[in-house]
């Protein structure tokens, strides 16, 4: 039974994943459409705790401007401090 469990847990997580990015992404696409003088810049990894356990390899939009802030995942939930 426990296998079954962590399996389901492990989807469930896959799936979390995968939709917060897809959200994070269109926060960015938003962003990009109202900073014309800037662009996508591709994606950081972090590592994102949950109440169903730890997201691996989370995927973080980014702009080359660098001023792109998730509203959804504030930095400190990230385990990310600006200035470092």
């Amino acid at each position: 039974m426990q296998d079954i469990t962590e399996k389901i847990l492990a989807h469930i997580r896959e799936k979390v994943k995968e939709t917060l990015e897809g959200m994070i992404k269109g926060e960015r696409r938003a962003y990009l459409e109202e900073n014309l003088e800037t662009k996508a810049n591709g994606y950081y990894l972090r590592s994102l705790n949950t109440p169903i356990g730890k997201l691996e390899g989370f995927r973080v939009a980014r702009t080359r401007d660098g001023n792109f802030n998730s509203e959804l995942l504030p930095y400190f939930m990230l385990g990310y401090q600006r200035g470092r």
